[in-house]
């Protein structure tokens, strides 16, 4: 998990999903809140809901043709009205020094939208993340932790309320 000032504001928040359209709507709803030059970083398992929840915030900012999982091709880049946003997978990614080499830092930037899945091959690459999103298996369902940046808690009481209908608990 990224790490971030001390004094930066964070919120962590505990939700419950039942099932891949639930998965999509919550993509949905944190694509809300993000604005250009957010990083977004998605940790899970194989089959968590990574891809999914990316498709549904992609779908959220105005996609409309088919959206394709990065995992064979790596990354993924959607151009959008107002911002590009590429969505990178890095399950077969050995070592940040790989990343270096194909160019990825130029991704991050004050323009565009950057989805990461498998955050943690590549830990140190990336600046603290506007969404940190943790997915693990509960059974049928999925548990999953959401890490929002100062950016985004400065927002909190527009956000809240839609992450209501899964929340387990919140942590300030």
């Amino acid at each position: 998990m990224p790490t971030h000032d001390s004094a930066e504001a964070l919120r962590i928040v505990a939700l419950r999903i039942a099932d891949a359209p639930n998965m999509m709507k919550l993509g949905a709803e944190c694509a809300k809140f993000t604005l250009p030059g957010s990083l977004v970083l998605l940790s899970g398992e194989l089959g968590t809901g990574k891809t999914t929840f990316a498709r549904g915030f992609i779908r959220q900012l105005g996609w409309q043709e088919r959206i394709k999982s990065p995992s064979f091709s790596l990354l993924e880049s959607y151009e959008l009205e107002q911002l590009s946003l590429h969505h990178l997978d890095l399950y077969r990614i050995q070592s940040s020094a790989e990343l270096e080499y194909l160019g990825l830092r130029e991704y991050i930037n004050s323009r565009d939208i950057l989805l990461v899945e498998w955050p943690e091959k590549a830990q140190g690459f990336f600046p603290p993340a506007q969404w940190t999103v943790s997915l693990q298996y509960e059974q049928e369902q999925r548990c999953v932790s959401l890490l929002a940046g100062p950016d985004i808690v400065k927002r909190w009481p527009d956000w809240q309320q839609a992450f209501a209908e899964w929340c387990l608990h919140q942590i300030e």
